[in-house]
């Protein structure tokens, strides 16, 4: 079992920063539905169909607080960066991330933000939602015992269709604690099919995806113990955002 283990990257003012706590931090909420009202898309970008998604890096305090926000990789456009820049700065405080120990410590965090010009119809994994579970479903198997209670969390992937459906750009935003369970999600949506791709104006484009999938995928329900330590039964299912 590999439970991703906290450890210090460099101090800022004697104060220990992390990139990968015992517990990272969490949004309080939706994310997707507080950047879906947040965002204000720029004008100028609007009028060009310029779309793309920007790498924020912040600080997630011990008081819940973000600071030193910052563009990690840009989205190519300085407008797009700038009002990712300004949302990140506006969020409501998150849950501190917490070491072994239970104690908030400050963890340097990675955030994407994506700016999508709204699409006609939403890619689709051929066969619909269904298929796409019992694909996810055949492809990721839980590697530990069924009664067995961990501290796990859903996963949150980012990743691109193309205007063929072809998949690329998979990445990990959150993870479930546990880094082989990490491993078989993202192996298991880099091999994925293609889809049918997402269409705007009558024409198929590009489009990025954010998807939630909540481990382990159990046809029966299974008692997993949140962040907070109230069991709670999951079922096998995603969320498409």
């Amino acid at each position: 079992m590999a439970l991703l283990i906290s450890s210090p990257i460099y101090c800022q003012d004697d104060e220990p920063i992390f990139v990968i706590a015992n517990q990272m931090p969490m949004f309080r909420g939706n994310l997707s539905e507080y950047f879906k009202q947040s965002i204000q898309y720029p004008q100028e970008a609007l009028e060009q169909e310029i779309e793309g998604r920007v790498l924020i890096q912040m600080i997630i305090n011990k008081d819940s607080t973000i600071s030193d926000v910052t563009v990690f990789r840009s989205s190519g456009y300085e407008l797009l960066d700038q009002e990712a820049v300004r949302v990140i700065k506006q969020m409501p405080n998150w849950l501190p991330g917490k070491n072994g120990g239970g104690k908030a410590v400050r963890v340097r965090y990675t955030l994407p933000v994506t700016f999508q010009i709204p699409l006609d119809t939403l890619p689709e994994f051929t066969g619909g939602n269904l298929a796409f579970f019992k694909y996810l479903k055949k492809k990721i198997k839980w590697p530990f015992g069924k009664d067995e209670p961990l501290l796990v969390r859903p996963t949150q992937c980012t990743f691109t269709i193309d205007e063929t459906g072809r998949i690329s750009n998979v990445s990990m935003t959150q993870s479930s604690y546990y880094k082989d369970m990490d491993d078989k999600v993202l192996k298991a949506l880099e091999s994925m099919p293609n889809w049918k791709p997402g269409v705007r104006n009558g024409k198929a484009v590009r489009a990025n995806l954010i998807i939630t999938i909540p481990i382990p995928f159990y046809g029966e329900e299974m008692t997993i113990i949140r962040e907070e330590g109230t069991p709670v039964n999951v079922h096998g299912r995603f969320i498409i955002q």
